[in-house]
């Protein structure tokens, strides 16, 4: 499900995951809050990570690349 808090007509960037990691989902919520409008990830099997800012995502990628 997707929070509500998602600006649809908004560009995500967008983090696929070769599996889900708590750990990287722990960080996340450590570094950006909890999920809604800044950082979310799918419901499905959590794969994906969306990022609203591409600095957060740039930071997610130098820490977890």
């Amino acid at each position: 499900m997707i929070p509500r808090s998602v600006v649809i007509d908004h560009e995500y960037h967008v983090v696929e995951l070769h599996r889900y990691s708590l750990e990287a989902i722990d960080w996340c919520v450590e570094m950006f809050g909890s999920q809604g409008s800044r950082w979310f990830t799918n419901s499905a099997n959590h794969n994906k990570i969306y990022f609203a800012n591409s600095k957060d995502h740039l930071m997610f990628i130098l820490r977890w690349s």
